[in-house]
């Protein structure tokens, strides 16, 4: 499969069928890529490629501290807006969008804003 370009299907199979504690994964979660192709989103399995973005590692729970800058502490409500501001703008896709499951209209941002 052209997912599996690092590993043969051997390798995957065998991985996979593993026997392992009940609520373990399957997968490596650091190897999922999101990409983006007209709007249409896609997680594709790829062992081969460099770190993730803030957004996959965001979305997949992971520890975002390496790829997050640190946001001083706010002293006031502009500078706390200014930091979800700067940690959501981050949180965009290469070609503008949010990606995420919902593909409802961005009214709900303002909400995301503002809580």
């Amino acid at each position: 499969s052209s997912d599996l370009k690092c590993h043969n299907r051997t390798t995957f199979l065998a991985m996979a069928s593993k026997p392992r504690p009940k609520g373990s994964l399957v997968t490596d979660l650091t190897k999922w890529r999101l990409k983006s192709v007209d709007g249409r989103q896609t997680w594709s399995y790829d062992a081969c490629n460099g770190e993730q973005t803030l957004f996959e590692r965001h979305a997949l729970g992971l520890d975002t501290s390496s790829v997050a800058p640190d946001f001083p502490s706010p002293a006031s409500l502009s500078e706390s807006l200014h930091n979800g501001l700067e940690f959501y703008s981050r949180l965009q896709a290469e070609d503008g969008h949010w990606a995420g499951d919902y593909g409802g209209p961005l009214f709900l941002m303002s909400g995301l804003l503002i809580v």
